[in-house]
């Protein structure tokens, strides 16, 4: 190892040593995790001139929690796949999916709402299920 490079822990050594086909798609995270780089990405916000939106899913239909649970995964693996790296997604609560889309416009974020829906659809075959979508600015959010 030469002088000015960083040496990492075992962990760490191993994430900094990660091809790029490893980290494709959008980020799936946990409700914290999400909260966290959220306040990151509020923070960002209030010092870059570049836009970012938080989009919201609900799932909607007569489900029990099961069944809710598989509609979610299957709305969560077309995300990763559909979505750029560096965009986050998290299971909020039941039947809830959020989503943080930076440098995306409110205007851009229902496209792709809307484009995340269109494929969802066309991979599942999923009677009754409705998705209802909403997008704010993180600049609008206080």
């Amino acid at each position: 190892m030469k002088d000015d490079e960083l040496s990492l822990p075992g962990e760490l050594e191993k994430y900094r040593q990660m091809g790029d086909n490893e980290i494709q798609g959008a980020f799936i995270c946990s409700r914290e995790t999400f909260i966290n780089l959220y306040k990151l990405e509020k923070r960002r916000s209030l010092r870059e001139d570049i836009p970012r939106c938080l989009a919201h899913f609900n799932i909607t239909g007569d489900f029990d929690s099961q069944q809710i649970r598989e509609i979610e995964n299957q709305l969560l693996e077309t995300i990763s796949r559909e979505l750029r790296t560096g965009d986050l997604a998290c299971r909020w609560k039941e039947s809830h999916i959020v989503l943080l889309l930076p440098g995306t416009s409110a205007e851009n974020a229902r496209k792709v709402l809307k484009r995340l829906e269109k494929n969802f659809f066309q991979q599942f075959d999923l009677n009754g299920v409705k998705l209802e979508k909403q997008v704010q600015s993180v600049a609008e959010l206080t």
